[in-house]
């Protein structure tokens, strides 16, 4: 078979898809004959428009990331996936509420105009390479352009069959948009190499489609089958603990993680937080949020499906109903970012957290925390300016055998069972407190419902440099 990956906007353009990539490699695992082609249509777009008009690498990141949850991305390309001009132009301006700027209204507006043309050139290209299957990735704002896509290869050529995949097929949205949208053969819900590789050898040597789980496909008769998706694995969420050691970990490799402190979440309330809060300063150290902002009620958020404590009185976000020409119970099942009622904490504790975020990003440049193996024992060096210590060293067998323990977070019962049993002498609750205050005063300890982990960060040779000298 000859197969055509394509990745369209709004993709980052500064790296591969490693969706693609995946595909390309299960395939070729399965059936080293077959022919795939990866098309980077996401990086040809922002170079197309480029030669046409003004358009930045910044300009194509915003609708990439800064416009993931109101949909300017997915309605650029809305005007070639109805064929219509100019489509809810007046619509879309009045939904944005005069959140954008005249830049950015402009450009979108120009982008909406040129995006049919851009997406006509696009499928002759592929329709000239004669594939038998064309597979397009959707996340996030891929949506629109995947589907107009789709929908022009049809027109050139309806034998060439057409399947879409990635996150926005997850589930119900998956069906969702097989059922809305004949452009499409076959949506892949679930784990798409595995998924999409069984499909092509399905389609390759005319194999039944009904036990390929997650599958999205049509009979004969242009009736839509929905496979049932291979079970889950439960979703166990995350803890402050598991994120701080994820963000230490990541420091300590040299990853600079890009992330954000999320609140109103169904169920809290401000004491949730505000013990947190205090201890930002421990953590200066470590790569900042971007900033803090309410949680968005969305797909596959495990409290998006809670009736309790979860979203109450979901609704698609706005831009659905531009965007698409379909009925809400149809826009319901496609949506990824939903509206509901704010929930979770107040004004006093979100203004509070806004700004220590902020103290968090304008001190990290100058903050560190690192330790290092100095043979007898183990070397903090620090510079945050809340924790007035430079130098602190851990050689006591019990500080030792706690540290490297608190690598991972543990509660005190289970601090107390695994030093008992590594030491070999009865260990006491109150022993192990008095060492985790006292570190926790020093700033090297962040604690969460009941939960403990050092925060000090692996040094480097450049760390050694900076604070113990050559």
């Amino acid at each position: 078979m000859r197969i055509v990956l394509a990745t369209l906007p709004w993709a980052p353009v500064d790296v591969p898809s490693p969706a693609l990539d995946a595909l390309a490699s299960a395939v070729a695992s399965r059936r080293p004959g077959d022919d795939v082609e990866v098309v980077h249509a996401n990086a040809d777009f922002h170079q197309w428009v480029a030669e046409r008009r003004p358009f930045t690498i910044e300009d194509y990141g915003y609708y990439s990331a800064g416009s993931r949850f109101d949909g300017r991305g997915d309605w650029v390309f809305s005007s070639a996936l109805h064929g219509v001009p100019g489509w809810r132009a007046d619509e879309f301006d009045a939904s944005m509420g005069g959140t954008w700027t005249a830049h950015q209204r402009d450009l979108g507006h120009a982008l909406h105009a040129l995006a049919p043309a851009f997406v006509d050139r696009l499928a002759r290209r592929v329709v000239d390479a004669a594939p038998d299957l064309v597979g397009f990735t959707s996340t996030f704002q891929q949506n629109t352009a995947s589907l107009a896509t789709a929908r022009r290869v049809k027109e050139l050529n309806p034998a060439i069959r057409t399947v879409l995949g990635g996150a926005n097929c997850d589930g119900v949205q998956g069906a969702a948009l097989h059922r809305n949208f004949p452009a499409v053969d076959f949506v892949v819900r679930g784990e798409g190499a595995v998924v999409f590789a069984e499909l092509v050898g399905a389609l390759a040597d005319g194999g039944d489609l009904a036990p390929i789980p997650g599958l999205c496909w049509r009979d004969r008769n242009g009736v839509a089958h929905a496979n049932p998706a291979s079970t889950r694995p439960a979703n166990n969420g995350a803890t402050g603990c598991v994120n701080v050691r994820t963000i230490r970990d990541a420091a300590s490799a040299g990853i600079r993680p890009t992330w954000n402190y999320i609140y109103g979440f169904p169920g809290e309330d401000d004491a949730d937080h505000l013990p947190v809060l205090e201890q930002f300063p421990a953590l200066h150290h470590l790569p900042p949020p971007m900033g803090a902002s309410r949680i968005a009620a969305e797909r596959p958020d495990p409290y998006f499906d809670r009736p309790v404590p979860g979203f109450t009185d979901l609704r698609p976000a706005a831009h659905y109903q531009i965007i698409y020409d379909l009925p809400e119970r149809e826009l319901f099942a496609l949506a990824h970012p939903f509206r509901a009622p704010e929930q979770g904490i107040g004004e006093e504790t979100i203004a509070r957290l806004e700004s220590a975020v902020d103290i968090w990003r304008s001190e990290h440049p100058g903050c560190r925390l690192v330790h290092w193996d100095t043979g007898g024992g183990v070397r903090f060096s620090n510079s945050r300016p809340q924790f007035p210590w430079s130098e602190f060293t851990v050689a006591d067998p019990f500080g030792l055998a706690l540290l490297r323990l608190l690598h991972s977070p543990r509660g005190l019962p289970s601090l107390v069972k695994r030093l008992t049993a590594d030491l070999g002498v009865n260990v006491t609750h109150a022993e192990v407190r008095q060492v985790i205050d006292r570190w926790k005063a020093l700033g090297l300890v962040f604690h969460d419902r009941g939960r403990y982990i050092h925060v000090a960060t692996t040094a480097d040779d450049r760390s050694m440099v900076r604070f113990i000298g050559p």
